[in-house]
């Protein structure tokens, strides 16, 4: 396995993702691996990504890292463009998509080496989606999560109504921490990547302006979700949300003597700022 894989994106990738679809980009994810895989037993080890959506960041490190990729998407329309890129790219890895719900994963037990659950957890029922990772997760692996969590609580009435509704759900840092513990890992890497919030609101703001501005001339069936977005980015870059709405990648072992080269617990590490994603942390979807 190469020491040091490129965090740099193969051009076809660039063409096809031109807006980065997470908060967090492709980079990020690539780094955060960086000091998990030597730890993983396995000489080619095996992910399951749950919420890959349009398929940038899975195949992105397919392009980084000798790893089998099983990602998995509930949007038929984010799995059928995935596929559709698939075909262009290159890489030591490979990524298989399929269609699945994270609450109920067929897959075996124990079969994944990696299971990374991205901006899934505030959606759905989250302890059952924890249970299922640990179910699928091999002996050694480790659990990885992106997840949006509240800075400071309580957040003002009209920050929570951003990221708070009958299908999103936020927590703090403890609360997140506490529900992956709960499930029976633990915690080796707490890493704050609020900033990437700023950048990734910032490359849809202007389209979202435009389109609005334009009497949502041939988006006038998608008019209250652009005016959704359109509000959640306001909130958050223009009223102050910034200083309640955070994002956070975690990494975390199924046992405590699991624990590898990942760094010690309570620790947390910052790594530089930049963009992303295609359903946001507030739920709404944004605008390729």
């Amino acid at each position: 396995m190469p020491p040091s894989p490129s965090s740099r994106r193969p051009a076809a990738l660039e063409r096809q993702y031109p807006f980065h679809l997470t908060p967090c980009p492709p980079r990020d994810y690539i780094e955060l691996l960086r000091p998990v895989i030597p730890g993983i037993a396995a000489e080619r080890p095996k992910m399951l990504h749950c919420g890959c959506r349009y398929g940038e960041i899975a195949l992105s490190l397919s392009t980084a890292y000798p790893i089998d990729i099983l990602a998995t998407e509930e949007d038929t329309e984010g799995l059928l463009f995935a596929r559709m890129v698939s075909g262009a790219i290159r890489g030591p890895g490979s990524v298989q998509f399929r269609f699945m719900t994270p609450l109920h994963l067929d897959v075996p037990d124990g079969g994944f080496d990696l299971v990374l659950l991205d901006g899934i957890l505030a959606t759905q029922n989250r302890r059952k989606i924890l249970r299922e990772a640990a179910r699928v997760l091999a002996p050694g692996g480790r659990l990885i999560v992106f997840e949006s969590y509240w800075l400071k609580t309580p957040p003002p009435p009209f920050v929570a109504a951003v990221w708070d509704s009958a299908g999103h759900k936020t927590t703090d840092r403890e609360g997140i921490r506490a529900l992956v513990e709960e499930a029976g890992f633990t915690v080796t890497r707490f890493m704050d990547m609020s900033k990437r919030l700023d950048s990734f609101y910032s490359q849809f703001s202007e389209q979202v302006r435009d389109i609005a501005a334009g009497g949502f001339e041939g988006m006038k069936h998608r008019k209250s979700l652009v005016k959704q977005y359109k509000h959640e980015i306001d909130v958050y870059r223009k009223n102050g949300g910034s200083a309640f709405m955070g994002y956070c990648g975690i990494v975390a072992s199924g046992t405590p003597s699991a624990v590898g080269t990942d760094v010690p617990p309570g620790s947390e590490e910052e790594t530089p700022p930049t963009a992303g994603r295609i359903v946001t942390p507030g739920g709404a979807v944004a605008l390729p």
